[in-house]
């Protein structure tokens, strides 16, 4: 394995918040300046110099989604302060605030996922978010944010893991710290009465996978434990565990081999067959 000799230094940058992510020139990411206040930056990948800089109310930590209409618009959550957080939606063309949705009142540090010009973001509360990502007013659509007030009416069900959404029907589907998973439908509600399931007590903190061609998700805690489980019974059928203290980082399904793809934080990548 070799490193690249060059890296980008800047005095102006002095602590990087968030996970990057990268458009055809340019790889973005939160942090703080040099105040240090909280700003989005925008590095040019070619030449390694910083040519966007927005301002942020609060501290960005969340990996961020993106889409080009005419302008490239970024998506993000921020840290809560005074029970305050943000979702943004920055014209990175532009360098401005777009747009600030001002619903969640606790903090947003869970990967965003933009489908179908559906933003889906949960935050530290347990509210999972549903924004509309083009309208005008940036909002949470009928039925959105949905929130677990049957097994944690204290919003102690923070949701640190990336939802995934089935580009065919919308749904959503997450995990939640102490092992419940959720399967919603696009208004925001259960898929049926049997959801949430709850398979484990570990925290689901990484995105889960939903197979249509068998109707069979896919999800990983941060505690070893891998699981897939029939949507239509909503039963837990194969369990496989990694080890305790190995997180599920990733999971993708490979249908030519019929084989789940498995990443994990000890630096493996394992296949396990499909069921």
């Amino acid at each position: 394995m070799t490193i690249a000799s060059s890296f980008f230094d800047n005095t102006l940058i002095t602590q990087i918040t968030s996970p990057a992510i990268l458009d055809a020139t340019n790889v973005y990411f939160g942090g703080l300046d040099a105040t240090p206040l909280p700003q989005v930056f925008g590095v040019q990948r070619s030449s390694m110099t910083l040519v966007k800089t927005i301002g942020a109310a609060t501290t960005v930590r969340t990996m961020p989604s993106w889409r080009i209409n005419t302008d490239t618009y970024l998506y993000l959550g921020s840290d809560a302060v005074a029970s305050q957080a943000h979702l943004y939606k920055m014209d990175i063309t532009t360098g401005v605030v777009n747009q600030n949705n001002l619903t969640p009142t606790h903090s947003v540090t869970a990967p965003t996922t933009l489908i179908n010009d559906k933003l889906h973001v949960g935050d530290q509360g347990g509210f999972m978010h549903g924004v509309d990502a083009i309208s005008a007013g940036f909002t949470n659509t009928a039925g959105w944010p949905y929130q677990d007030s049957v097994n944690h009416p204290t919003f102690t069900g923070s949701i640190s893991a990336m939802a995934y959404v089935d580009p065919a029907t919308n749904n959503v589907y997450f995990g939640d710290v102490d092992g419940h998973f959720y399967v919603l439908t696009p208004a925001g509600v259960p898929l049926t009465a049997s959801w949430p399931i709850k398979p484990t007590s570990d925290t689901f903190q990484n995105g889960a996978l939903y197979v249509p061609s068998t109707g069979t998700i896919a999800a990983g805690t941060n505690n070893g434990k891998f699981f897939l489980i029939h949507q239509a019974s909503h039963l837990v059928y194969f369990t496989y565990d990694f080890g305790a203290g190995v997180a599920i980082s990733n999971i993708a399904f490979s249908s030519p081999q019929n084989v789940y793809l498995v990443g994990t934080s000890t630096g493996r990548l394992y296949y396990v067959t499909a069921r």
